[in-house]
């Protein structure tokens, strides 16, 4: 029985912790980082504003768990991919990106925000640049395998290319003929 005990105050933990980083990075991404303030996210979260420190610091460590768990939900169906091998492997690592990108549209909404926001950018961005760097490495090295020159380059264009497709898709889902774009960046980066 006493094993028990311990599992179901682990598994309470995360599900209140889960809410408060649910209800956050909604009104991050809905309303803006410094517009939104730990009893906003305790009232979204239907939590007292105190307990929020039971789990986070403050409202920036709040943020950075919410930045680095979406980085690393984004990149962990590339945690196996030591190396783009062919066209095949570059093809289901582009379409593994927008898998990602749609099922965390909230995410990438917030992510995109940030990245805007000069003094929140500022001090998130090494951060996010240590956890992409695997990503541009290995497309880097797919380019440099291929003959490529400026492989380093070509990868980061790709990067910037898929930024700026899913930021457009953002603003104009239903005008966005994502699917045909996402067909054409694989026949032309491939």
């Amino acid at each position: 029985m006493t094993t028990k005990i311990p599992k179901q105050l682990k598994d309470a933990y995360q599900k209140k912790r889960l809410k408060i980083t649910q209800s956050a990075l909604s009104l991050f991404a809905d309303t803006g980082y410094h517009s939104t303030t730990i009893s906003k996210i305790a009232k979204s979260a239907n939590i007292s504003k105190g307990l929020i420190y039971n789990y986070f610091e403050s409202k920036e460590a709040l943020l950075e768990a919410i930045i680095v768990e979406g980085i690393t939900l984004m990149l962990s169906g590339m945690n196996d991919v030591s190396e783009i091998k062919n066209e095949a492997e570059f093809g289901a690592i582009v379409n593994n990106s927008f898998e990602m990108t749609l099922q965390n549209m909230e995410f990438f909404r917030l992510y995109f925000s940030i990245l805007t926001q000069k003094e929140v950018s500022e001090k998130y961005k090494s951060k996010i640049m240590e956890m992409v760097e695997p990503f541009i490495q290995l497309l880097s090295g797919y380019y440099a395998n291929k003959g490529i020159p400026n492989p380093e380059l070509h990868a980061l264009m790709l990067g910037s290319l898929l930024d700026g497709v899913f930021i457009d898709y953002f603003v104009a889902p239903d005008m966005y003929p994502l699917e045909a774009i996402k067909q054409l960046i694989i026949e032309k980066f491939k």
